[in-house]
């Protein structure tokens, strides 16, 4: 099938230009939805990180006030 851009689906290979151009554009979403899902898994990641750096603050912010608690008692 040489340099043409194919499409595989299970173990059969067909070439895009002879797809339906309605076929075209189903495979084309398929692709921009698989890069937004791609971009959305690395924001979650991203705030994953940010989200524990805030919770470490926190324990962090509340840890000393909790040894002083301690002493005076």
């Amino acid at each position: 099938m040489g340099d043409e851009a194919t499409l595989t689906i299970g173990e059969e290979e067909y070439l895009m230009s002879e797809l339906t151009v309605e076929t075209q554009k189903h495979v084309g979403r398929i692709a921009n939805l698989r890069g937004e899902i791609e971009e959305l898994q690395i924001q979650i990641q991203e705030r994953q990180v940010v989200l524990k750096a805030y919770s470490e603050a926190i324990v962090q912010a509340v840890k000393p006030v909790e040894e002083e608690e301690e002493e005076v008692n």
